[in-house]
């Protein structure tokens, strides 16, 4: 099993998003990520990883075996896999969208990162 999740695609991204922002036809190399559920979280650490991005917008979506397909996928190393822990490396605007219905992801996740963003603000 492959548990390179959260630590090698924000890699990934952060070099698409290099490529794509020096094209000709991306208005002023603007570009955004936009992650839904492990997107989010993939997004959210390409942006902290130095990806050129203007915005990051972070969706999660219910997922039956949530829990199983993280500990499958991730092991149990979340420290370099959570964006919390990032949130001072992030410096393009964020915006956390979380539905109150999800039943395997709480709402208190969002809320999480948007107290390590608050946290980041005051020290700055």
């Amino acid at each position: 099993m492959l548990r390179g999740s959260g630590l090698r695609q924000p890699d990934d991204i952060v070099n698409a998003v290099g490529v794509l922002a020096s094209e000709a036809w991306v208005l002023n190399g603007t570009v955004g990520l936009l992650g839904v559920s492990q997107g989010g979280q993939v997004a959210l650490l390409a942006a902290a990883r130095g990806a050129p991005v203007r915005a990051v917008w972070r969706a999660t979506t219910s997922c039956p075996g949530i829990v199983s397909y993280i500990d499958a996928v991730c092991g149990t190393d979340t420290r370099r896999r959570s964006p919390v822990n990032f949130a001072g490396d992030i410096n393009a605007p964020v915006l956390l969208v979380h539905g109150d219905a999800d039943a395997h992801v709480p709402t208190e996740q969002s809320d999480l990162m948007a107290a390590a963003f608050a946290a980041v603000r005051r020290r700055r």
